[in-house]
């Protein structure tokens, strides 16, 4: 039987639960009873009670930051992490089918399902009659807690995959190291700078520790799914506070779907926006409270206050949202006659948003700080927004970015056509039996979203900006008529709605005022989007209709449209969301690997013990993440001391030198080759071009080695204890050919081509790195077709042979097993067709040729093979071809 949805004020809704009907109104009183001294004892506990539960939490407390505050950060993949462990189950998954190409396409049924039971519980619940309601399962289908037990499970089995992925964006692997930086030093803004982002956005990354979880890419992104999750939680409370129970279920299966089926890569990974999600979340919460109840709204304010001092300390670019919402809020209050004095909201959300900005600037005063925050997160915040362009053709571009990502121009589509669904059914004047309506409102939302999805993929940006533009300057009109019309009290519904669309206003403005197409500054439109589409669903449930014949016949024509428009809801979010879910996944199972540290974490082991510190210069994260160790300077990237502001450029600069020289990190690592973005290049961000950093780096810090496209610098007190590194030789007055590395040279480098003499020596340090790869060449200059030439090459396993070509062949020494990590004195000498090979000061070898070596008219390459194909991995400091007079 389908359950009756009654007629509820709206104000009324706000103001009181919807009890369900009890058909024993003796027993309903018993009930109610219960609940009410139940809720006195816990509201109203005694004084003993309430020490009890203060020291209690005191001690939670004080536990939970010990935990933190003295925990050790380690390295990925080891036991302290979450990885190992989920990789194992994964793993066990892929091994019952034949191949990791049949498990995704079983594991995407899976995702499904999970996708689609939500959607299945929140109308069960809707339209189950009372007897199943009050059965066992029938009771435990429609509890809260199956429905949000099921979102969590649909958020954790569609994105488990992505759990596993390495690196997604660096500034998620920033945000880690950032956040192994504060177990260190918990004072942020002496400890790291992350430019755009504040403590509230790190902080919660080291939560696990409290638990004995060392930050990894599985904890991090977990915590952002469970931001995701409260988020949909307290969206769910606000609506509940204008519809009944049943409606506010469905109302939030958009937002309850959307994040499980993102695919983007600029989405799933845990970003600087996710704090944001449940700071707006909350906000909204305060907002229909306060629409529902202006009078008591004093502590409402106050909140709004803190929650914007909270989004500035987690993600700058969120405070206009919350600014936006506080404004509507003291707007309304003012509107509504409870402001008491014209001061007096405004003077409330100050008062909020002062405690936590006073603390920060007192944390920051007593650490001596606050010129580095206000330089780093307020200056450099404001130099971060890059306003090159004109206004139309700028919104035009980010128009048609935003929407050439799937997810967004989905939703797009999805709420259009939910919204046109919804004027219909609240427009239409004739009685229509039930599956007839549910046709036509079917029909009308399937044809705005073809419609409209055709439009967003082929009008353009031109004209899809100038709607968007249209559609924001049509809100002050709006605000004008709510204030007009007087509906301060009577309309806590229209005013939610206005606050949704001003809110999604405000999101798209912040995402493009910055000017940088970054894919994840989209993500502040997606719950706006979802409330938009959410609001429709309360809309509907508001009995404002006019009635249709009898009183019997209007309610029943309400019912039925009522439901009709629901049931097209559910369906066009589920299609949308189905559509994206079976789009590519970012990430294939074949393609998830045991492992994620990086390679380089190995020759930071070696070089660095775990207490120390290293810096990396350039925009990569992983030599900290994947070694464990934590950044000795709060620069965790140097792309900073490059911006075209002369003020903040020379305060990074100074402080990035004054660093250095305070703190002397045990290893310097010049990643720039491997750095993302516009940052891998090294004839615009090399530290070479900074003359003091450069300076101090030669005369502070001794090349070790080169591998994975990084060069390593070791301190040059610890080269000889810790590397067995000297003082690079220098090239003797005599020498035909020399290379240096002691002068910052970069490996592979040619040499020009040189006619060699009868009589010559080629002199090589160097230090090999493990796991050299097949043929790795460590200096050549081989004509391979004319088998001219010199070549010493890795062969395997540590065992290295020099080739000599005489012409018509050539010939390979014998194997030379060679040191890893230590340096490797090479000396090989040519004297006519007697080659001798000596290694450390010991003869290795003796080649015997039936000719003289010929000559190769190729450069000379220091570190690879032909056209540096088979690089070297590891440190060549000396190199040089001397002459040693006549052939005896």
């Amino acid at each position: 039987m389908l359950r009756s949805a009654s007629s509820f004020n709206s104000v009324r809704i706000c103001q009181m639960a919807v009890p369900r009907i009890a058909k024993n109104p003796n027993r309903g009183a018993a009930l109610q009873q219960n609940r009410r001294s139940v809720r006195q004892r816990w509201t109203q506990p005694s004084g003993g009670r309430l020490v009890v539960l203060g020291l209690a939490a005191v001690v939670i407390v004080i536990f939970f930051a010990h935990r933190v505050l003295t925990f050790v950060p380690q390295p990925f993949d080891s036991p302290g992490t979450l990885r190992p462990m989920l990789y194992g189950w994964f793993n066990r998954f892929v091994k019952h089918f034949q191949n990791p190409e049949q498990a995704q396409q079983a594991w995407g049924t899976y995702c499904i399902i999970a996708l689609a039971i939500p959607t299945l519980l929140a109308f069960w619940n809707y339209f189950g009659n009372r007897s199943s309601a009050q059965s066992g399962i029938g009771k435990l289908l429609c509890s809260r807690p199956a429905l949000f037990a099921s979102i969590g499970a649909c958020l954790i089995v569609c994105r488990f995959p992505v759990l596993l992925a390495n690196e997604i964006s660096p500034d998620e692997t920033f945000f880690i190291a950032a956040a192994e930086k504060l177990f260190r030093d918990p004072i942020f803004f002496r400890a790291v700078d992350f430019v755009t982002s504040g403590p509230l956005n790190v902080y919660p990354l080291m939560l696990p520790a409290a638990v004995g979880i060392s930050p990894d890419y599985v904890s991090t992104r977990l915590i952002a799914l469970l931001i995701i999750f409260a988020s949909i939680y307290v969206i769910y409370r606000t609506l509940a506070l204008l519809t009944h129970d049943a409606a506010a279920r469905i109302a939030i299966l958009p937002a309850a779907g959307a994040f499980a089926v993102l695919k983007s890569k600029d989405f799933l990974h845990c970003s600087s926006e996710h704090v944001s999600f449940l700071l707006l979340a909350l906000a909204f919460y305060i907002s229909v409270r306060t629409f529902c109840r202006p009078q008591p709204h004093t502590w409402n304010i106050v909140g709004l206050g803190l929650l914007t001092a909270c989004a500035f300390l987690a993600k700058m670019q969120a405070v206009p949202i919350l600014a936006c919402i506080a404004a509507i809020v003291i707007a309304y209050v003012h509107g509504s006659g409870q402001a008491r004095r014209w001061w007096r909201p405004a003077l409330l959300f100050g008062v909020g948003l002062a405690p936590l900005l006073l603390l920060n600037a007192i944390v920051c005063a007593w650490a001596g700080v606050w010129h580095d925050f206000w330089m780093e997160y307020i200056i450099g915040n404001y130099y971060y927004v890059d306003p090159h362009g004109t206004l139309t053709p700028e919104v035009q571009n980010f128009v048609d970015f935003a929407l050439g990502i799937t997810e967004i121009r989905v939703l797009v589509v999805s709420m259009l056509a939910i919204l046109a669904a919804y004027v219909y059914q609240r427009t239409r004047r004739e009685a229509v039996a039930g599956q007839a309506l549910f046709l036509q409102i079917a029909l009308v939302g399937g044809i705005v979203a073809v419609a409209a999805n055709w439009v967003l993929r082929s009008a353009g940006g031109a004209v899809v900006s100038y709607a968007v533009m249209i559609a924001i300057l049509i809100l002050p009109g709006s605000f004008v008529l709510l204030c007009w019309k007087s509906e301060w009290s009577g309309g806590p519904l229209r005013w939610f709605g206005f606050l949704a669309a001003a809110v999604l206003a405000a999101a798209a403005c912040v995402a493009y005022v910055p000017h940088r197409m970054y894919g994840h500054y989209l993500l502040l439109l997606v719950f706006p989007i979802c409330i938009a589409m959410a609001w429709t669903v309360v809309a509907a449930s508001e009995s404002t209709e006019p009635l249709v014949g009898g009183e019997l016949d209007g309610l029943a024509q309400r019912r039925d449209g009522r439901v009709s428009f629901l049931l097209v809801f559910a369906a066009v979010t589920l299609a949308g969301q189905l559509f994206q879910l079976g789009s590519p996944d970012m990430l294939a199972f074949a393609a998830v690997t045991p492992t994620v540290h990086a390679p380089e974490s190995e020759i930071i082991d070696t070089l660095v013990r775990p207490d120390e510190q290293i810096t990396v210069w350039g925009w990569n994260a992983k030599p900290y993440v994947g070694a464990g160790r934590v950044s000795a300077l709060k620069d965790l990237f140097s792309g900073q001391l490059f911006l075209t502001s002369g003020e903040v450029r020379a305060y990074y600069r100074a402080g990035y030198l004054s660093g250095l020289q305070r703190y002397r990190p045990e290893l310097f690592i010049d990643a720039v080759d491997t750095s993302h973005g516009s940052s891998a290049n090294r004839k615009g961000y090399a530290f070479e071009l900074l003359p003091e950093i450069n300076a101090f780096i030669q005369s502070s810090y001794v090349h070790v080695l080169d591998a994975y496209g990084q060069r390593f610098y070791i301190r040059r007190d610890l080269a000889r204890t810790v590397a067995g590194i000297g003082e690079p030789r220098k090239c003797d007055a005599t020498a035909i050919r020399c290379f240096e590395a002691g002068g910052g040279a970069w490996i592979p480098a040619d040499l020009s081509p040189v006619q060699l003499p009868a009589h010559y020596v080629i002199e090589a340090i160097f230090t090999p790195e493990w796991r050299q790869e097949h043929l790795a060449t460590v200096f050549s200059n081989e004509n391979s077709p004319m088998h001219q030439g010199f070549q010493f090459l890795h062969m395997e396993n540590g065992l290295y042979r020099l080739g000599v070509g005489w012409g018509p062949e050539g010939g390979l020494s014998k194997e030379l097993l060679l040191p890893q990590r230590k340096p490797v004195y090479l000396s090989i000498e040519f004297n006519g067709d007697v080659v001798s090979i000596v290694c450390n000061g010991v003869k290795r070898d003796e080649m015997h040729l039936p000719s003289p070596m010929q000559d190769s008219p190729r450069p000379i390459t220091v570190g690879s093979g032909i056209e540096h194909q088979r690089p070297f991995l590891g440190n060549i400091q000396f190199f040089q071809i001397r002459s040693l007079g006549q052939r005896r």
